[in-house]
């Protein structure tokens, strides 16, 4: 999941498994959060905030899409690539193929993804 920068690069937001009933809640001060984490740990990279952002990317990879990412990330960041392989192990990717899905900004309260 990306925030979507009119800067530079867009801000990583992270991996995340949705509930039981197929939901994934962000609250504003955790995107918010995210954001400034990215910008402190590669201040060159990353400019803008959560507003100047038009919407936030929602990509599910295939199951073999998924495997792939963990297999690259694990050459660069290890410790979070083996995180990664324990959440996807529990996740249902199987049940797509390459979803892409943007909301739009502005992020008030709470983001909510429904992906049933």
């Amino acid at each position: 999941m990306v925030a979507k920068s009119p800067f530079k690069n867009d801000f990583p937001l992270g991996f995340f498994l949705t509930d039981a009933n197929g939901v994934i809640r962000l609250k504003h001060e955790e995107l918010l959060s995210k954001i400034a984490k990215a910008k402190a740990e590669a201040p060159m990279d990353y400019e803008g905030t959560l507003d100047d952002c038009s919407g936030i990317e929602i990509v599910i990879d295939s199951t073999e899409a998924l495997y792939k990412r963990i297999q690259i990330l694990k050459l660069f960041y290890p410790e979070n690539a083996i995180e990664i392989e324990k959440r996807a192990q529990k996740s249902c990717n199987k049940n797509y193929k390459n979803y892409n899905l943007i909301k739009k900004t502005p992020i008030k309260e709470e983001l909510e993804i429904e992906l049933i």
